[in-house]
């Protein structure tokens, strides 16, 4: 894949001249978001161009008008994720849609307490996923991550609100658990999970 440096070169090279300092934050992001897959960024580019988020001035220099958290997934990703995920199955599906919801990186522990699926089943399929390059397996024990947050960012968005706000109290009630009501450094993952239950009384737990 291509380091930030490529990124940059790609974009430039599409564009035909130099980046400005908003355009060079945004290949900053689309290397962030896509860890330089070139299919991704590629993608991505083309999308930006498509959707008028990167659009020429007055004078025919092209700079970002929109940041790449404020347009939609391009549909080529949206297919090739949702490709890859459909081929492991249902139940894959549903694992790893509920781990999008927990973050780029999660952990086995938090994962099973949410699911109520046992470590071994959960293990299979990280298993299945890793070798469809969806997920990798982090040096710490029992700790994964997406391969890529356009990965994550596709499971996340494509889940129904109403499922995607109940996924959040499952694990922020599974998160609850595991800290026995002492989150620590998980404070902020904890909060961020309780305001995401589209339930007002759930504001104050996130609050506190």
């Amino acid at each position: 894949g291509f380091d930030h440096a490529g990124v940059v070169s790609f974009m430039e090279a599409a564009a035909e001249q130099a980046l400005d300092d908003d355009a060079m934050l945004l290949a900053h992001a689309v290397h962030r978001e896509t860890d330089g897959n070139p299919f991704f960024v590629s993608e991505v580019f083309r999308h930006l161009f498509e959707t008028g988020a990167i659009q020429p001035d007055a004078t025919g220099r092209w700079g970002a008008v929109q940041g790449l958290g404020d347009i939609g997934l391009p549909d080529s990703v949206r297919e090739v994720v949702g490709g890859r995920i459909g081929r492991l199955g249902e139940t894959a599906g549903r694992i790893l849609s509920l781990a999008a919801v927990i973050g780029r990186e999660f952990d086995i522990d938090l994962l099973a307490v949410a699911s109520g699926v046992s470590e071994d089943d959960l293990l299979d399929v990280l298993d299945a996923a890793a070798a469809a390059a969806l997920v990798r397996e982090l040096p710490a024990p029992g700790r994964y991550n997406f391969a890529h947050a356009l990965i994550q960012h596709t499971l996340y968005e494509d889940t129904g609100r109403a499922r995607r706000a109940r996924a959040h109290r499952q694990v922020a009630e599974a998160l609850e658990n595991l800290t026995a009501g002492r989150p620590g450094a998980r404070m902020g993952e904890l909060a961020r999970h309780w305001f995401n239950t589209g339930r007002p009384e759930d504001w104050a737990k996130a609050l506190d």
